[in-house]
């Protein structure tokens, strides 16, 4: 029987969520509205190369000339191609397909979260997880720019949500992790950083499952893994080695001895240590500082149950922030151009994980305020 002096939460919550998700949309919308064809990137990169795909024939291959895309011609296609099929469904390529398809990866990454951690935690722990991302203003207003970083923090976090629901749910479930494997692959098939995904999260894994439950135990979930990223994976090899060759920028604009001097240069590490410090504690405006402070008033989950998925969402978010630290180490382009043009959009990547990590660890509020009123009734 729920405590009486909790029932209050979910109505106040609900009615929470539902004004942030009104003002989102609103938002949303009137952001699309003015920047129909998205962005700058989404202009020349995402939209132009769905164009090529859904009206160029037997030249869509002309999209991944240097002319067009001198600084990433090796980016995958799935967003593209998403469009671009709805576009070759509807006969023409008006502006409303990669707007929808924007908000709809927007406001499925919230969603996601949101009834994940409903399912996970509490209904409470799930709404304040919604509430929080919808009042994430750049995420909206990323969303709306129609470029791939949300839909790639919508990979992040599937694959993660998988994880910790193979860990609920009774039984050996290898269909999540196989749902999981498939939802790392679709990162890759979205942006390069995905690929660092997969590594990340099956090394993340393996730290995990290995002390708690050993080698076998591993072996089995990386086979079922495996069984659901291994098509998806081979689709982006073929791709990279025969439709976009080459060598990624990062590295094929410089040469080893330039790399090694970079990595040893003690500046660049305190330069992006400082940048990304500072871009944490105001990301979200301010949602790192907000997190703390829910941490510290209400504290961390007592009980025990999901540690694994908990603890393999928290090493794989630490990796993969090393690996764009080490990004910015090594970019061949100026050090300071890169963080102000990119550190945004890769804090972002990572932050429905981050939330979604976050409220798995802390204590839901239903159970901060029954503690509360059972430490009343005592006194």
């Amino acid at each position: 029987t729920p405590d009486p002096n909790t029932r209050w939460i979910i109505p106040t919550l609900s009615v929470c969520a539902f004004v942030a998700l009104a003002t989102a949309v609103i938002r949303f919308l009137f952001l699309s509205l003015a920047t129909p064809h998205g962005e700058v990137d989404a202009l020349t990169i995402w939209n132009l190369r769905a164009r090529f795909l859904a009206r160029g024939e037997e030249q869509w291959l002309d999209s991944f000339i240097s002319l067009l895309a001198t600084h990433v011609p090796d980016y995958p296609l799935l967003l593209p191609a998403s469009i671009a099929r709805w576009w070759t469904y509807l006969g023409d390529d008006p502006t409303l397909v990669p707007a929808l398809v924007a908000m709809l990866f927007t406001f499925a990454t919230i969603g996601l979260a949101a009834s994940s951690l409903s399912l996970l935690r509490s209904q409470g722990q799930g709404l304040l997880a919604g509430v929080v991302l919808l009042g994430t203003p750049f995420l909206i207003r990323h969303g709306a720019s129609q470029y791939g970083d949300v839909p790639l923090g919508f990979f992040f976090l599937a694959t993660l949500v998988a994880f910790s629901l193979h860990e609920k749910a009774a039984g050996h479930r290898d269909g999540l992790l196989a749902l999981a494997g498939m939802a790392a692959g679709f990162a890759a098939w979205t942006k390069n950083e995905g690929l660092l995904f997969v590594l990340a999260v099956a090394f993340a894994r393996l730290l995990v499952v290995v002390p708690a439950s050993g080698w076998k135990s591993y072996g089995s979930e990386m086979r079922a893994f495996a069984k659901g990223l291994l098509p998806v994976l081979l689709i982006v090899l073929f791709f990279k080695a025969h439709v976009a060759p080459g060598v990624s920028p990062i590295f094929a604009e410089q040469g080893a001895a330039t790399t090694l001097e970079r990595l040893t240069d003690s500046s660049r590490y305190i330069e992006t240590g400082q940048a990304l410090l500072k871009k944490a504690a105001r990301f979200g405006h301010p949602g790192f500082v907000v997190l703390l402070a829910y941490l510290l008033l209400l504290g961390k989950r007592v009980n025990a149950t999901g540690r694994l998925g908990t603890s393999t969402a928290a090493v794989t978010w630490g990796l993969m922030l090393a690996g764009y630290f080490m990004m910015f180490i090594v970019t061949p382009h100026g050090l300071r151009y890169q963080i102000d043009t990119s550190l945004d959009r890769l804090w972002l990547q990572l932050w429905p994980s981050a939330v979604f990590t976050f409220f798995l660890f802390a204590k839901t509020p239903e159970e901060a305020m029954a503690l509360g009123s059972r430490s009343s009734d005592e006194r």
